[in-house]
């Protein structure tokens, strides 16, 4: 992680939380108290506008958010050359180094784009030409992709003529991977939504939690570590946010220290099933 400070975000910013269908009430819970300002839930997802420092905030200790979204280009496409023509025009030097490895991932719901991979791939000959025609001689503009492993994950979110491009502050691997999973679980449940049902089930951190049919524990170890108050993501040492010219490395470590305060209560969790292997994967 650079030690450098990059310029300091002025006023909060706007992001999108993309999460699961019915977990919007939660994450705007979570963002309210990170201090976000301008809520809106949306359909599997959350807008909202927060400073730097509750944004990592947020980010650390987020258990109903899936990815989140910095919207940085927004305009208007009537169909593939309109866009590859607007894109080429945009400040991409200002939120993408070209020199590092990037993906693409876009969706689409319009009927000017005939294609999803279609709108990707005018979107990337948009953002080569621009590097290119900017470099000046000093390279091709040539893209490095990178679709298992990027240091910068673009979207592009196309819904009819409106077109919104945003930088992913997460990379790859969503949130819902907490990084605790034993190698060769089985059949694990998705931990966004087992921390979902927890909170929609109003079991609340502290109270008993009794779980006959663990399988490989999902629900027992997402409530031990929100009894523990651990901050769910501060060990995450791959965020593509580490890369951009905004991030403040200082600003995350204390943030990151501070939300380390775990407060480890009494608070009786009892996990069985009959089959001894995904027992073990509990336990590991």
């Amino acid at each position: 992680m650079s030690e450098r400070k990059s310029a300091r975000e002025q006023g909060p910013v706007e992001y999108v939380v993309r999460t699961l269908m019915g977990l919007e009430p939660l994450v705007a819970s979570e963002a309210e108290a990170c201090g976000a300002v301008d809520i809106q839930p949306g359909r599997r997802s959350v807008s909202f506008s927060i400073e730097e420092e509750g944004l990592y905030r947020f980010l650390q200790t987020t258990r109903f958010g899936v990815r989140v979204l910095r919207p940085v280009f927004r305009f208007q496409a009537k169909g593939p050359d309109d866009l590859h023509a607007k894109a080429v025009k945009l400040n991409w030097s200002r939120w993408v180094d070209a020199r590092k490895s990037m993906a693409l991932d876009v969706t689409v719901h319009s009927d000017h784009f005939p294609h999803d991979q279609f709108a990707m791939f005018r979107m990337k000959d948009a953002m080569s030409d621009h590097f290119r025609d900017r470099m000046k001689g000093q390279g091709s503009g040539h893209l490095n992709i990178n679709r298992t492993a990027p240091d910068q994950l673009i979207h592009l979110h196309i819904a009819g003529e409106e077109v919104t491009i945003s930088l992913d502050l997460v990379g790859k691997d969503a949130l819902f991977k907490r990084g605790y999973r034993a190698p060769r679980a089985r059949a694990p449940l998705n931990e966004v939504l087992t921390a979902g049902l927890l909170a929609l089930a109003g079991w609340k951190p502290g109270e008993t939690l009794v779980d006959p049919m663990c399988g490989s524990g999902t629900f027992s170890i997402e409530a031990a570590l929100w009894t523990a108050g651990v901050p769910i993501h501060a060990g995450r040492t791959s965020w593509t946010l580490f890369g951009m010219p905004t991030f403040d490395s200082r600003l995350w470590r204390s943030v990151s220290e501070s939300a380390r305060q775990e407060r480890i209560d009494r608070a009786p969790i009892l996990a069985s099933d009959w089959n001894k292997h995904p027992v073990g994967d509990a336990r590991e």
